[in-house]
């Protein structure tokens, strides 16, 4: 059975504030908006995954909530790890090539430019600029996380909350 990642960026934030750390901007009314249409979109195609994984921003927590809700995912599930806040390809790839061999389906909701540079890097396909509260979808043929190493995945979509 083929492994699928799906790489999700937060939705639309809050414009940033000198009264507030980028950390703690929360999603704007179009961003809580886009990101339920992200997941009902997963919904539709029946995708719940074995593993949900968020960065701990505001931003991306919110992204995770609306997505959640959708697709019935209990938010306790979710797994929160700092490290998807401004993280580098490499912290990324560390994080899914430990992820367990029984997951077959794991998503990840993080922040640009690290979330597209990944899908560009797994994939080798040129997505250019993830926007807020897209997806991109790539399947591996391998039966083990850490197999994943830089254009083993095969692009399989790329949707944006725009499109749905």
């Amino acid at each position: 059975m083929p492994k699928k990642l799906y790489l999700i960026r937060h939705a639309h934030s809050m414009p940033a504030d000198l009264s507030m750390r980028d950390f703690d901007r929360p999603l704007s009314a179009n961003g809580h908006r886009d990101a339920t249409h992200i997941g009902m979109h997963l919904s539709d195609q029946q995708i719940i995954p074995d593993v949900f994984l968020c960065s701990t921003a505001l931003r991306t927590r919110e992204t995770a909530e609306a997505i959640t809700n959708q697709i019935k995912f209990e938010d306790n599930r979710v797994q929160f790890q700092d490290e998807l806040y401004e993280p580098s390809v490499r912290e990324m790839m560390r994080i899914i090539n430990e992820l367990p061999s029984e997951a077959n389906s794991v998503v990840v909701v993080s922040h640009n430019p690290a979330i597209t540079y990944l899908g560009e890097y797994l994939s080798g396909a040129a997505i250019g600029n993830m926007s807020p509260a897209s997806l991109v979808e790539i399947e591996f043929e391998i039966k083990d996380w850490s197999e994943i190493i830089q254009g083993s995945g095969i692009f399989k979509n790329h949707i944006t909350a725009d499109q749905l």
